[in-house]
């Protein structure tokens, strides 16, 4: 914060040395700022010129300091600004307003209007119908990121629910990327208006008192909408028990099979956060019909963090069946995702009996990122070859941290699994250097041919 203050402060001596009403620089294209008071607005303001083509802003309010017809009034003047005085003006982004009461609504809409925006981004202040509507009429619009943090109070709510009577025919007719953070009771609406649109990006980051909320269900089974033209959908969902008497349940897959529908995704990523002894039901048939469902994934990644799988002494994998989800799953993302580039789970149960490979499958050199999260494991030696069988050039990632009790010991069976992932990475390269030096073997006694092999094995490495 001193850093920014100190930014902003020198940012205050460059615009006293003005000698004329002239521009300060007139070349600008992007300006980034973080303002700590309304002088700080003021002064940004001093740098608006009309080659910008993006402003950033982020505003840290204080309660009641200064007051909030303040910041309305210095927000109102510099959005009036922006207005009038940046014609080529595409990327806007202010952040940090917490109550809609302390930024001029009415000067935000007018510049959304005035200006051809490629994209928007706000957050607590932007998911108001007014605001919506403002952006669903721009006809350049591509993408949105709106985040709603702001009050719980219940009129305040019903209001940020009026998107379907407060948006018009055929409004965000150029949208193509969509991220929200809000809650399901929110985001569920803002869909509903947006049906017609062609979206190809969806993320969204939810906060949820329960995860057995019939809205937070229903959210999933309406994203199909959009499967003709979706590409890439990300999902954060987080239970925070707020106000409810259960610490224990089970998240069912079930709830985002709906998704299954959307059978041109190429990238899907779901992370799963909860307060609860939450059990995940996901194992290897669940992982099956994800990859016949969508056969054009380049990446997934599927995490579960709860307060059971967070018992590190306990090693919880967070599942309901912790040997539910084995390398099986690997076996059928590698044969029926042949483009997969990168795959990350919390948990996988990589310990015998280890399964065979794909009958038929030949090795993908497509996947080059693993991630096994805090997976069990026995023996590296079988977990290497069947990966090898799967995908060669793979790199593994693992989060299992070694740590050791007073006497020097390894404290659980998890940090003992740690260095066994590591020794599946180091015997998976070494065999990606037999392989390299096998199919050159002929030429290694050639001592001028010697040199071009070395450049070879750095390239596939």
């Amino acid at each position: 914060m001193d850093e920014s203050l100190r930014l902003m402060q020198n940012l205050h001596t460059v615009a006293s040395f003005r000698i004329s009403n002239e521009i300060l620089l007139p070349s600008l294209r992007v300006l980034q700022f973080r303002a700590l008071s309304t002088d700080h607005i003021s002064t940004a303001a001093l740098f608006i010129c009309p080659a910008l083509d993006r402003v950033a802003g982020c505003c840290v309010v204080n309660d009641g300091i200064p007051p909030a017809h303040e910041w309305d009034m210095h927000t109102a003047g510099f959005l009036h600004k922006l207005q009038h005085n940046t014609p080529d003006l595409k990327e806007f982004e202010m952040y940090g307003f917490r109550e809609s009461n302390v930024l001029s609504l009415p000067a935000l809409m007018r510049l959304i209007e005035a200006v051809r925006l490629r994209s928007f981004e706000s957050d607590f202040i932007a998911l108001q119908p007014n605001v919506v509507r403002a952006l669903g009429q721009s006809t350049t619009l591509t993408s949105l990121n709106l985040g709603d943090l702001g009050s719980d109070e219940d009129y305040v709510a019903l209001e940020r629910m009026m998107f379907s009577t407060c948006l018009q025919a055929k409004s965000f007719a150029s949208l193509r990327s969509i991220d929200l953070e809000t809650n399901s009771a929110v985001a569920l609406p803002l869909l509903l208006a947006m049906r017609t649109v062609q979206l190809r990006n969806i993320s969204i980051k939810l906060t949820e008192k329960t995860f057995s909320s019939a809205v937070f269900k229903t959210l999933f089974s309406f994203i199909p909408e959009f499967a003709d033209t979706l590409v890439s959908c990300r999902v954060d969902v987080t239970e925070t028990l707020e106000g409810e008497d259960e610490d224990e349940g089970t998240l069912e897959w079930t709830t985002f099979t709906p998704l299954y529908q959307c059978h041109n995704l190429r990238s899907f990523s779901c992370g799963i956060d909860s307060q609860a002894d939450l059990e995940l039901e996901f194992g290897d048939c669940d992982v099956q019909l994800l990859s016949q469902a969508w056969p054009e994934l380049t990446s997934l990644a599927i995490t579960w963090f709860t307060k059971a799988s967070g018992a590190v002494a306990n090693h919880e994998s967070g599942l309901a069946f912790a040997s539910s989800l084995t390398l099986l799953s690997f076996g059928y993302l590698a044969q029926n995702c042949p483009n997969l580039e990168d795959l990350e789970f919390s948990y996988v149960y990589a310990r015998a009996p280890i399964p065979c490979p794909p009958v038929g499958f030949s090795a993908s050199t497509k996947l080059s990122e693993l991630h096994v999260g805090r997976s069990a494991i026995d023996c590296a030696v079988t977990v290497a070859l069947y990966l090898r069988l799967l995908w060669p050039i793979a790199t593994v990632y693992h989060d299992s941290t070694p740590t050791t009790d007073n006497e020097g010991g390894v404290n659980d069976q998890e940090d003992r699994d740690g260095p066994k992932w590591d020794e599946v990475g180091k015997m998976l390269s070494v065999m990606r250097y037999a392989d390299v030096v096998g199919s050159n073997a002929r030429v290694l006694s050639n001592g001028p041919t010697l040199s071009a092999v070395v450049s070879t094995i750095r390239n596939r490495w």
